[in-house]
């Protein structure tokens, strides 16, 4: 089985749900679970969204695709983070 990597689409082979990998989570007990974003906009209550990313273990996930597809700006640093310096 191929690794999952940041930025590979895939879909869980139990839901059918795709998207992009945007974050990997490695457990102390070993378990491994990627977070992954929806690709499609979903309409709710009138207003337009990326949807929520859900978290699934890597062994349920198939590598669709292991180009980046960009969701558009998602944020990023911030001056008002807190600071350690």
């Amino acid at each position: 089985m191929e690794k999952i990597k940041l930025g590979m689409v895939v879909k869980d082979k139990v839901t059918g749900f795709t998207g992009v990998v945007l974050g990997i989570t490695t457990y102390l007990t070993g378990c491994i679970q990627a977070g992954v974003a929806p690709q499609k906009t979903v309409i709710k209550d009138g207003q337009e969204t990326t949807g929520q990313w859900l978290w699934f273990d890597v062994g349920r996930l198939s590598i669709v695709s292991q180009k980046f597809k960009s969701l558009g700006a998602v944020g990023g640093p911030s001056d008002e983070a807190p600071n350690i310096n």
